[in-house]
Formats: structure tokens, sequence, C-alpha cells
């Protein structure tokens, strides 16, 4: 038998890992007010976005799934902090809406500039590197964690140093 830890809401295309994620976090809202009597708000950026990378020839691909969750992990605590008070509570369900708010595609413009500024591949697709790499062929390739760091108003991705 699974727990309510185990139920996803949404596919991981389009909008999903909003809907996932926002799941997820009224999920922990409800157990710590549950458990404490209380409920807090994480208001800090998430520092990492997921991809593949070639070891071999150091191609490399992000894929809009990722690019998503990190967007939705950043601004879901925003959205939910200030609506979830208010008589306008069940805006929280328009997902689209929330998604597609100024401040998100703003940001999600400056990650797909730095994205491409740094020669990596944007992929609409969820699975990166089915088959090897397009690139040189090999099928040498992993899962990759880029730094996301945020510096004046530019956005760097940085190779995470395993």
């Amino acid at each position: 038998m699974g727990s309510i830890n185990d139920i996803s809401v949404a596919s991981l295309r389009g909008t999903g890992n909003w809907s996932n994620n926002l799941f997820d976090m009224l999920k922990s809202m409800g157990y710590e007010y549950a458990d404490k009597q209380t409920i807090s708000f994480n208001e800090s950026y998430p520092e990492i976005i997921n991809g593949a990378i070639c070891r071999s020839c150091s191609y490399s691909e992000i894929g809009e799934p990722e690019i998503e969750y990190f967007l939705s992990k950043a601004f879901l605590p925003i959205f939910i902090k200030s609506i979830l008070p208010s008589e306008n509570y069940l805006s929280l369900l328009d997902i689209k809406q929330l998604s597609q708010a100024t401040q998100v595609t703003e940001l999600r413009s400056r990650i797909l500039t730095s994205i491409h500024n740094n020669g990596i591949v944007f992929k609409p697709e969820i699975e990166l590197f089915q088959k090897g790499c397009p690139k040189c062929l090999r099928s040498d390739v992993s899962a990759y964690r880029w730094i996301v760091v945020f510096k004046d108003s530019i956005i760097q991705l940085e190779k995470e140093s395993r």
C-alpha cells in the first residue's frame, strides 16, 4: 500500500510539474499544520537545473520539464504565500495562469538565454539522450546538474563539479 507522497496529479508535460509541485507543497503545509499548528513558506530559489551531458564530447541538453520544475519550485511558494490567505485562494488552481505570470515568463526567458549562451541544447522532450549522444553517437551519457547563479541581472549556468 502506498502513501499520499506516492501520488502525482499530472504528467511531466506542459504544466504538469507545476501541478505536481503545488500538490506536494500543499501536502507538506497540511502535514506541518497538523503536526505543529504552524505553516512556513520556503522562499529560497532552487539552485539546480537538471539535464544530460555526453561525457565523451560534452554535448549537453536541458529539457523543458526540467526548466518548468525549477520555475515551479521557485515561484509556487511565493504564490501560495500571497494567494492562500486571501479570498482568491482558488486561483491557485489556475496553474496555466500561474506558470505564465510576468515574473515567471521573464525568468524563463533569462534561463533559456543562459542555456543558449552556454551552448546547451534546449529540448521540449522529457527524455534526453534516449539513443545516445546525437553529436558523437556514443552512449557515454549521464544525467547532469547545472548550478544556477544569479549575478546582477544575468543568470549563469555553471557546471557542477563532482
